[in-house]
């Protein structure tokens, strides 16, 4: 759980430096990928590995909302540095 605290700190700083209108688009694709990991995330579960319903959905909106996040965050931080 600190690695999760870090990361949110570490977005929000970031997020305070920029202006709300540059980060529109990269707010709209962050969803956007996130909706995506969510559903290809629970149909490989539950169509290869036969996980339960339950099961995939938790695992799924685990990496749903965790990987886009942490992309998310890389991202400004490079292109803050160039």
């Amino acid at each position: 759980s600190l690695i999760l605290i870090t990361i949110g700190l570490k977005g929000g700083v970031e997020l305070c430096t920029w202006a709300c209108t540059h980060l529109f688009l990269q707010i709209i694709a962050v969803i956007g990928l996130s909706i995506c990991i969510y559903y290809v995330s629970k149909t490989i579960l539950q169509g290869l590995f036969n996980y339960s319903q339950e099961d995939a959905l938790v695992i799924a909106a685990h990496y749903g909302s965790v990987s886009v996040t942490t992309f998310a965050v890389g991202m400004a931080i490079l292109q803050s540095k160039q």
